[in-house]
Parts: structure tokens; C-alpha cells; sequence
């Protein structure tokens, strides 16, 4: 990718956020739904740049006003729509990096441990990392099927 368009992928994708963000402030679903569908769609064709840009728009929103029920209301509609086979894709894409962040430490704790002999915090950690790895698998199973239907 040459530095141009990947500049403007870059003002695309943080457009979005900001978009996202905007909208759900604003309580409009429609426009947050298409803004949340366009982020996945970019996230499945560019991960790595979707992960690392920060939107610009940040801060707090205090309980009991307007956009803080706004954003209530989206979150409960969100959870009762149906998901695009691309936003599925580009949540668990994420979940698999947060896994294999998550795995990488505790590997570490668990290789490099100071410990001797086997005890119960060495067992605990063995188990733990072995159950991260299991969900770990399972989510690039599951990855592998979301593709499968993208791109048949």
C-alpha cells in the first residue's frame, strides 16, 4: 500500500469512529448502524490500521443526561438486532488479539515461573493457559467459517 492511500485509509477509518461516536451521542440508530457496519467492513479489509487508529472525539459522559440515555437506548437495540457476517468477523478478530495478548503473558508467566518444584500456583497457571489456548482455537475456527461465508 503506498503512503497516500494508506494516509487516507487512515482519515477514513478514524471518520468512522468519529462518526460512530457522534451518532450514538446523538441516539440516532440508523446512522450508527451504518457507521458501526462501514467500521467492520474496513476492520475485516484492514485490521491492523483499524486496531492502532484512535478516534479523536473522547472523553466522559455523566449518567442521567440526554446522551448518556441515548447511548443506553443504541446498546439495547444493538443487542436485539442481528449482526452483518462482517461485523461477527472483525469482533472476533479482535477477541483472537486480545487472546493471543493474553496468551503471550500468562506463557510467560508460566515458562519462567521461579518456582522449583510443582505447586498449586504452578498447576492454576498451567490450567489457565491451557484453557486461553483452547478459546483461542475455537475463535480461529470460528474466524475461518466467517471468511468462508465472505469470500466463498
Amino acid at each position: 500500500m503506498t503512503k497516500i492511500s494508506e494516509i487516507n485509509k487512515i482519515a477514513q477509518i478514524r471518520d468512522l469512529k468519529n462518526s460512530k461516536i457522534l451518532h450514538g451521542l446523538a441516539g440516532e440508530y440508523r446512522q450508527y448502524r451504518q457507521a458501526n457496519k462501514a467500521l467492520a467492513k474496513e476492520g475485516v479489509d484492514n485490521f491492523e490500521l483499524t486496531k492502532e487508529v484512535m478516534p479523536t472525539i473522547t472523553g466522559q459522559v455523566p449518567w442521567f443526561t440526554k446522551s448518556a440515555l441515548n447511548i443506553i437506548k443504541i446498546k439495547i437495540l444493538l443487542t436485539l438486532s442481528p449482526k452483518t457476517t462482517e461485523e461477527k468477523l472483525f469482533a472476533k478478530k479482535l477477541e483472537l488479539d486480545k487472546l493471543t495478548k493474553l496468551e503471550a503473558k500468562n506463557h510467560a508467566n508460566f515458562i519462567y515461573s521461579p518456582t522449583s518444584s510443582v505447586n498449586d500456583s504452578t498447576i492454576n497457571k498451567y490450567e489457565k493457559w491451557k484453557h486461553i489456548t483452547k478459546l483461542i482455537d475455537k475463535t480461529k475456527n470460528r474466524i475461518a467459517k466467517l471468511e468462508k461465508r465472505i469470500k466463498p
